[in-house]
């Protein structure tokens, strides 16, 4: 028999940091170097197939940002060269020609690629580069199966049913999404903003397997929640079904 699992509706349940600097804003490498963080966190749990990253000038010295100042290339996208069945992948931007496409989306090669697009030329001698946000909407989750031939079924409120494909890859089960069927959320997934040097965090969940607890699949997105609180990021919003775990 297949496991069930609820889609909740958009945004799902989301979970929120903040990392604020003590003093100076530290520059564009550091601010990537720290998103890059909450992704690595998350990995063992969740993992991006696509990544958009969004870039804005700001003024030397001074960091503001300068939204009528773009950078040249103002938007773009990386993904995973391979793709589970039924998944649809798009960037949130019009990124034109401004996209890659890579075997595996580790840290080292969103971090090369992260800095190929600061190191931009930007438009004129008084702007910096930096990013404004870095985004995944589609990605895979770990399936804590033991039988993944049992599949996985998924459920919305109105009580229509869909079969999410599953991978066996060489460090367990997955499940990914959104599926391309209808619309719907990534079993979880995440967006980090950089507002002119205060980093916010957004884990979103959008299948209820990684949020009921009980479930092997919501421990593990504790564990993933905690490492993050660990590495410096302090809780903004957090549901009742992670308070415990980031009190």
């Amino acid at each position: 028999m297949s496991r069930p699992c609820l889609l909740h509706k958009p945004p799902g349940t989301v979970v929120s940091f903040a990392l604020i600097p003590e003093a100076e804003v530290p520059p564009a490498e550091e601010l990537m170097r720290r998103a890059l963080d909450v992704i690595e966190a998350l990995a063992p749990v969740v993992r991006p197939l696509a990544v958009d990253l969004g870039l804005v000038c700001q003024t030397r010295g001074i960091p503001l940002f300068v939204p009528d100042v773009p950078p040249r290339v103002p938007a773009v996208h990386i993904r995973e060269e391979v793709v589970p069945p039924r998944v649809s992948i798009e960037s949130i931007y019009e990124v034109g020609s401004s996209f890659s496409v890579v075997p595996r989306l580790t840290r080292e090669t969103l971090a090369r690629w992260c800095a190929d697009a600061l190191a931009q030329e930007p438009p004129g001698p008084d702007y910096l580069v930096t990013f404004e946000e870095l985004v995944c909407t589609q990605a895979r989750a770990r399936l804590f199966e033991e039988k993944p031939e049992r599949g996985l079924t998924l459920r919305d409120g109105g009580g229509h049913t869909w079969e999410a494909p599953l991978e066996l890859r060489h460090d367990g089960v997955w499940v990914a999404g959104p599926l391309e069927d209808r619309p719907m959320d990534a079993p979880a997934s995440f967006r980090i903003t950089n507002l002119e040097g205060r980093l916010d965090a957004h884990v979103q969940i959008g299948w209820a397997l990684w949020d009921q607890p009980g479930t092997p699949e919501h421990q593990a997105m504790q564990e993933a929640l905690k490492r993050i609180a660990a590495q410096g990021w302090t809780p903004q919003h957090v549901p009742s079904a992670f308070a415990e775990a980031l009190r």
